[in-house]
């Protein structure tokens, strides 16, 4: 019989620890995927007029869907792609770079907590994006450079972003979203070992 050591230990949360870097990408995904299932309780969701948060109001159906899972889902899992990051993070500047991506996850909850409508729903999403963004500039800045250069166009296009006339602030979000995407993607399928 095997007997377990304390190294077996280490190498197992180490490889569970790895996992984390996944779930950046899986919040997004996620996220897509609930707004899916929560618009087909709310036929008169679209995409070209309304905001996701739409989901969250009394015009839908079952605004549980896209407040809880905001809450106890998609918040938690970009937070626990904020702590990989803090894990693998080269510096200083990487650390608050990844601790803004962790703010960001709190306001991402908050916009569950504060549906549109209510309190200060249009505050936490601002800053949602602003804190995530802010987050991927400070990461990138530490990063190789292809990295480096990836990080700061995702920004500048996020910044673009504000002057493109979409047609509703859900495509604006889908927008975002996507550059969220490639970010996450990208830390997920690169190694990052730390110096």
């Amino acid at each position: 019989m095997h007997r377990k050591t304390g190294k077996d230990g280490i190498k197992m949360i180490e490889r569970k620890g790895n996992l984390l870097k996944y779930t950046g990408a899986l919040s997004v995904l996620l996220f897509f995927f609930l707004c899916y299932v929560a618009s087909l309780y709310t036929p008169s969701f679209s995409l070209w007029k309304n905001a996701y948060s739409d989901l969250g109001t009394h015009m839908s159906g079952c605004p549980g869907i896209f407040n809880y899972s905001l809450i106890f889902l998609i918040a938690p899992l970009m937070g626990a792609f904020s702590f990989y990051l803090i894990k693998i993070a080269r510096g200083k500047i990487q650390t608050v770079g990844a601790s803004f991506i962790l703010q960001s996850s709190t306001f991402l909850a908050f916009i569950g907590i504060f549906p549109k409508g209510r309190g200060p729903h249009d505050f936490v999403a601002f800053w949602f994006f602003m804190s995530y963004f802010i987050g991927i500039l400070l990461w990138s800045v530490k990063e190789d450079s292809p990295r480096k250069v990836l990080g700061i166009v995702l920004f500048l296009l996020f910044l673009i972003g504000f002057i493109i006339p979409f047609p509703s602030v859900a495509l604006a979000e889908t927008y975002a979203l996507i550059l969220i995407l490639i970010f996450t993607t990208t830390i997920a399928l690169s190694q990052q070992p730390k110096e």
